[in-house]
């Protein structure tokens, strides 16, 4: 699903235009870059949690010569699940 898939959705379930959806998705995008940019975390209930997590430097391996390369410091985002979106993903019964 692509973002204009996901406003089409919205904008379904919701009784929103199509335009309106789209601009939603693309504000909620911006907030929770905004928020994640900024180090904060963002819990959304019943979804889960988006964090950044920093990997620190290191040395790698170019994989075409062999030759150690230097990786350097990189910020990641990270998605945890929560208990109740994995027991949607995996029904018991």
């Amino acid at each position: 699903m692509n973002k204009r898939d996901l406003a089409a959705q919205l904008s379904d379930r919701s009784g929103l235009s199509l335009q309106k959806a789209q601009s939603m998705v693309g504000y909620f995008a911006d907030v929770l870059h905004e928020a994640l940019v900024g180090g904060e975390p963002v819990l959304i209930s019943g979804f889960g949690t988006l964090r950044t997590h920093v990997r620190q430097a290191h040395t790698g391996v170019d994989p075409n010569s062999g030759e150690p390369i230097a990786v350097p410091v990189r910020k990641r985002v990270i998605f945890k699940a929560s208990e109740k979106f994995k027991d949607r993903l995996n029904p018991t019964g």
